[in-house]
């Protein structure tokens, strides 16, 4: 990807998390950039190729964030807080319908990214399950796969289009308390008491 290309893709995600994925056009883009559409076609052939390009990007600089806190050697809690902030960080700003406007409008960009991400949050999830049970901060008799499961699966309940309860809360609020009830589950005496001083601290 050159770099004119890149600034296309940044641009348009940009403006999709703002505004929604639906009400930004190819002009909107070529007009928020100060160049002709030509330019722009010159890397994809519509706007559904523009989109797929820039929500993977955006998935693939989450991953990269993700994989950066694992590198450092972080206790198993930490790590959690850790890419709760950073994820929060990067979608704070994203428009409420976004997700719905990719679900329905671009169904095979986001089928695609949820394959990938589902598969990223287990993985994920598994090695940090190892770490802390041998940290002495989760407890020794979790199932790994099946507690991997649960997080994915909560997680997306929570972002479920008809879950209209969740409404009323911030991004930053739902991911702090699923995240807090998700170590209560499975942490041993001394996780709870590090995950207690890690609370008040916050």
């Amino acid at each position: 990807m050159d770099l004119e290309e890149k600034k296309i893709i940044d641009a348009a995600l940009d403006m999709y998390m703002r505004l929604g994925v639906k009400s930004v056009t190819m002009d909107d883009i070529a007009k928020e950039m100060g160049m002709s559409k030509k330019t722009i076609y010159k890397y994809v052939n519509n706007k559904a190729e523009l989109v797929h390009k820039a929500f993977h990007n955006l998935f693939y600089s989450i991953r990269l964030l993700v994989e950066e806190i694992f590198a450092h050697d972080e206790n198993a809690i930490d790590e959690l807080f850790s890419i709760d902030d950073r994820v929060c960080e990067v979608m704070k700003n994203n428009h409420p319908a976004m997700v719905f406007q990719l679900q329905k409008y671009y169904p095979e960009t986001w089928h695609s990214i949820e394959k990938v991400k589902n598969e990223f949050i287990i993985k994920m999830i598994k090695k940090n399950l190892k770490k802390g049970i041998n940290q002495g901060l989760y407890r020794d008799d979790l199932k790994i796969e099946v507690i991997a499961l649960f997080y994915l699966v909560k997680t997306e309940m929570l972002h479920e289009d008809d879950f209209k309860e969740i409404e009323k809360y911030t991004e930053e609020e739902i991911m702090f308390e699923n995240l807090k009830y998700h170590i209560r589950g499975i942490a041993s005496k001394k996780g709870i008491e590090y995950l207690e001083q890690k609370i008040t601290l916050k």
